[in-house]
């Protein structure tokens, strides 16, 4: 796993060692809801395929101005599918 950000009003993108996830219990199960959403889409793609979902694409929650979670499967990355 890599973990990458930036800084808001920035593009430049850089390497973290830790992130911080502050949620009310409500955002918590939106995140466990988007997570489980791109368990399963990814089950769906082609074995090698790598594929990237936004967290503001699957909750009601998010909105503009928000910071976005964004997961990137590699499936060669060095992790199987189970």
């Amino acid at each position: 796993m890599f973990l990458f950000g930036r800084k808001k009003g920035t593009e430049d993108w850089a390497e973290l060692d830790e992130i911080v996830l502050n949620l009310d219990p409500r955002e918590l199960e939106q995140v466990i809801s988007f997570l489980q959403n791109v368990r399963e889409a990814f089950a769906q793609l082609p074995a090698d395929e790598e594929e990237h979902w936004h967290y503001r694409d699957d909750s009601e929650l998010w909105s503009e101005g928000q910071p976005d979670l964004i997961l990137v499967i590699e499936p060669n990355s060095g992790t199987d599918r189970k």
